[in-house]
Order: structure tokens, then sequence, then C-alpha cells
């Protein structure tokens, strides 16, 4: 099996990559011919859509495929974090399902968020930290805006929160479309907030729709879309949407 990371990264190159996928789906028809080829597999990795990867529709290797959709974290994967916190923090349970409340089980945000309650154990009390009960919400709510929301883009490291500005911004052409449909969904929430019987935009698997839920920024809930968890939408506010459309009318 051989396995291809990044495999979105060959969006920004500046020349046609068609033949890559020719090959491999070359590799998978030889397998009729030469058993030995029936060894090989390959796995890509990446946030892409085939179509976006490659042009010509008759040697795409994805008709011969299979997608695999990476899910959030589920209740019984959260068994290894919890361990980690019984160690630094007091009601290590409670403390994680307030970081579950803002990262809605997104798995590089859960992980950091755990990551960061380890950091500020060891940085500044040398010892479990007691957080009296009822507050650890407060607790954890503090910890995300002062290490991740405040100032996101000089401490977003590792990448994860840039990387989605930057996937939406990459394509001028297409960047105004992606954030009038983000707009439209901070739009809907907020109108929601007020009053429940306020439809959500329906998910329509249309280009822009999927490359907007390819960033993360956004996900498909129940048919609908909806912004992926309560940080983003305190990063990606509508006076961030505002600022940017404005940019991008400007030039």
């Amino acid at each position: 099996m051989i396995f291809i990371d990044n495999i979105n990264s060959l969006l920004s190159l500046n020349f046609p990559v068609n033949n890559f996928f020719i090959w491999i789906r070359y590799c998978y028809e030889q397998q009729a011919h030469n058993p030995n080829f029936k060894r090989l597999g390959f796995a890509l990795f990446g946030v892409a859509s085939p179509s976006n990867l490659i042009v010509d529709r008759h040697g795409t290797p994805f008709k011969i495929g299979q997608a695999i959709k990476l899910c959030d974290f589920q209740s019984h994967e959260l068994m290894p974090l919890l361990e980690g916190l019984q160690e630094v923090v007091s009601q290590p349970q409670a403390i994680l399902l307030h970081i579950i409340h803002w990262t809605r089980g997104q798995p590089f945000l859960t992980q950091k968020l755990c990551q960061l309650v380890v950091q500020v154990a060891l940085e500044n009390y040398k010892a479990p930290i007691t957080i009296p009960n009822g507050t650890q919400g407060y607790w954890v709510e503090q910890l995300v805006r002062s290490r991740i929301i405040q100032h996101w883009e000089f401490q977003d490291e590792p990448q994860h929160l840039r990387i989605i500005r930057d996937r939406l911004l990459f394509d001028e052409h297409k960047a105004a479309k992606l954030l009038n449909i983000y707009q439209q969904v901070l739009q809907v929430e907020e109108l929601r907030n007020r009053n429940p019987i306020e439809n959500l935009i329906p998910a329509d698997n249309s280009e822009e729709q999927t490359e907007l839920l390819l960033s993360g920024l956004v996900e498909n809930y129940n048919g609908y879309l909806r912004v992926k968890n309560p940080i983003y939408r305190s990063v990606f506010t509508p006076q961030w949407v505002s600022r940017q459309l404005e940019n991008l009318l400007f030039y």
C-alpha cells in the first residue's frame, strides 16, 4: 500500500497532474494481466474534491476508488484524552465535556485544547489544577479565548485556522461566493437564536457548498449547513467576513 498525504497540495501546482492519476489507474488495470499488481494499492489523503484534482473525467482513478470520510471524535474515542486530563486537572470529565462543546469533536482542536490544559497545569501550577465545581465551563472558555481565539493569526501553531482562512481566500474568483454562503449561514443561525422557527440553509451539493464543506468551516447537519463549532464561529465572525468581502471588492 502506498500512502500519499496532502493530495490537495496538487491544486497549487502550475502544471497539469492528470498523468499522475492516469498512472494510478494504469496500475489498477494491470491487475487483470499481472497478479503482482494486486498487491499494490493507493490511499490518497487530503482535502479536495475529485473534480478539483483532475480535469480528464475519462482517466480519473476516483471511479475505481472508494472515498473514506473521516468523522469527528465519538464519545468512546475520547477515553485516551480523558486519561491524560485525569493527571492534571480536577473533574476531568466535566472539563472534557466543555472542550467538546467548543470543538464539537473536531479531532485537531479537541486534542489541541486537551494539550493546552496540560500545558497550563505544567506552566503555572506544577501540580493538578483544582477547579471549583460549577466553574469548569468558564475556565475552559477563558482558555479557548486566550489561547486560541484572541490574536489567532499569530498563535495558530500548528497551523489550523490559517489553513481554513487560506482555503477560503485561495481562489479570488470563488472566494466571494464561498464567503457569501458562509455569511448567509451565520445570519440564519443568528436569526434562529432569536426565533427557532427560522429555517437553516439546505445543503444542495453545489460546487460552492462542496468547497465550503471541504474547508471544514461548515458541516452538513441533517441536510442543512451549520457552522462547524463555536471556535470557528468566534474566529470567522460576520465582521471578519465583511472585511474579506470588502478587500475582494477593492482588489
